[in-house]
């Protein structure tokens, strides 16, 4: 998804090869989620569909 300018939210996921083990392609999306801008952008991306689904509240876990 672009950003504002030439930016794009898989600038902003790390890719952290054979983590937890061999084999494994770990995305952290610590950067992400540290730029409010990028943040933002996923925020509307993913909450964009259900905007007028009477949704009103939320749950989710954490994994970290």
């Amino acid at each position: 998804m672009k950003l504002k300018g030439d930016l794009h939210l898989e600038d902003f996921i790390r890719n952290v090869p054979d983590f937890p083990e061999k084999g494994i392609q770990f995305k952290d999306i610590t950067p992400l989620v540290g730029n409010p801008d990028a943040l933002g952008t996923a925020v509307k991306a993913l909450s964009g569909p259900f905007k007028n689904a009477g949704i009103d509240v939320v749950v989710a876990i954490e994994a970290r």
